[in-house]
């Protein structure tokens, strides 16, 4: 298995969280189920796949997808499924970086995953054997994608802050409340209040991965009985905090 992120461009960074590129031929996990979960992040997903596709579990359904989707705007666990070999080349969005760029109305796509042409992209490019030369390229074709927007750079501090205040970013904005969570909504399609509230969990569910201190992040996010955590924890990925250090023990 191949997986390597790459940095976007500075001017990009408010937009874009990162390029990804995997490549992984799921026929040879002969004792693994192939499966790929896809978290809560407050992240938008584009993906291009070449090779086998992916399948979208939902239940007892299985639904082939196309080798170009989107996945955003999503606070529930996704599950994929792979048997083949493929390639998987990915651009990491902020929800409202997707909405700037390319334009997609995240409240149509509220927990779904669809399929999506990007205007004019070089598909040529994509199927390069050179992974250097299709993330330059992926660089400047979102590069050509900027509008002007300053709304977005507050946004990106509900990313990347963590104690940040929404009333201040209200303020930095020059909107009301009610205006800048309207605003919010139409961008991400979350309240500033739900967006932020993923963010935070995301960072919970990786810490620990690392730490398998459930208690010690109960507390960080601001909890003081479990049985609230887990349940506001399970409401987004579908286990417990317990169960999910027992089942994803990777580190």
């Amino acid at each position: 298995m191949y997986y390597k992120e790459y940095k976007p461009y500075d001017e990009l960074k408010v937009f874009i969280k990162c390029f990804w590129i995997m490549e992984k031929d799921y026929s040879y996990y002969r004792n693994s189920t192939g499966l790929e979960y896809l978290w809560p992040t407050g992240l938008t997903e584009i993906l291009y796949t070449i090779g086998n596709n992916f399948k979208y579990l939902d239940g007892e359904n299985e639904e082939i997808l196309s080798n170009e989707i989107v996945i955003g705007a999503y606070d529930n666990r996704f599950i994929l499924k792979n048997e083949g070999k493929v390639k998987v080349i990915g651009i990491r969005c902020y929800n409202h970086g997707a909405n700037v760029l390319f334009n997609i109305n995240l409240n149509n796509i509220i927990n779904k995953i669809e399929k999506i042409q990007l205007k004019d992209i070089d598909k040529n490019i994509l199927n390069s054997d050179d992974n250097n030369i299709i993330i330059e390229y992926l660089n400047e074709y979102c590069k050509k994608q900027i509008k002007e927007d300053d709304f977005s750079k507050s946004l990106y501090k509900i990313y990347n802050q963590d104690h940040v205040s929404l009333q201040d970013l209200c303020v930095e904005s020059n909107l009301s409340l009610r205006q800048f969570e309207r605003k919010v909504k139409k961008m991400t399609g979350f309240t500033p209040k739900q967006l932020h509230k993923i963010v935070r969990f995301d960072k919970a569910r990786v810490k620990m991965l690392f730490t398998k201190d459930y208690l010690q992040v109960m507390t960080d996010l601001g909890y003081y009985d479990y049985s609230h955590f887990s349940k506001d924890f399970k409401k987004y990925y579908n286990i417990t905090p317990k169960e999910f250090i027992d089942t994803y023990n990777i580190y």
